[in-house]
């Protein structure tokens, strides 16, 4: 009686399909894995912020026009003609019946000297002339004595400040070829001087 139930019961069990394997499309598909986060760092950057040259990395900067040159200077420089040459020439001047330079007059002619030397440098055959000049009072052959004197201790201080003589020649006009006629002592003084030119 037991062997009979036992055979019943395999055949309902296989009847039922229970030997029977699942096909695989009844089988549902596994559930998606879960997203893994990834972890964030928390290390903090501690390398200062870029306030130099390479801050401007990626930035196009425009280049900067540079400025313009200066005019050229005046200073120094040869003039070009003889016109040129005697504008720069100062006169030197002198007390009543003086012939000797004072201390401005000697500065004068340190400029006027150094002048010159540069110019014969460049131009070794230009003679220079100086001129001596007077007032008005005292007679014209005393005034004519009186301006080669003085023509002739500007050119010893000329000299003394590098001119060579030998490029040099003197004149005296005395009163004769006055710069001022007023009779005033500022016209006069204006009259008692060394004139230098250059030929």
């Amino acid at each position: 009686m037991k062997k009979y139930w036992l055979v019943a019961a395999a055949a309902v069990w296989i009847g039922c399909g229970g030997s029977k394997p699942r096909s695989a499309a009844s089988v549902p598909p596994p559930p998606p894995a879960p997203a893994v986060e990834e972890p964030r760092s928390t290390t903090t950057d501690t390398r200062p912020a870029d306030t130099g040259a390479n801050s401007n990395r990626g930035t196009v900067v425009a280049p900067v026009e540079p400025p313009p040159p200066p005019p050229p200077s005046n200073e120094g420089k040869i003039p070009g003609s003889i016109e040129e040459i005697n504008a720069q020439l100062r006169d030197v001047y002198f007390a009543y019946d003086r012939y000797d330079p004072d201390a401005d007059s000697l500065n004068t002619l340190r400029t006027d000297a150094q002048l010159l030397v540069a110019i014969l440098k460049e131009f070794p055959n230009i003679r220079v002339m100086v001129e001596g000049h007077c007032d008005d009072r005292g007679s014209a052959e005393y005034n004519i004595g009186l301006g080669e004197r003085r023509a002739g201790r500007v050119l010893e201080v000329l000299h003394q400040y590098g001119l060579p003589t030998a490029n040099a020649t003197i004149v005296s006009y005395g009163k004769e070829a006055p710069q001022c006629v007023e009779a005033t002592e500022q016209c006069r003084h204006l009259n008692r001087r060394a004139h230098m030119t250059v030929q």
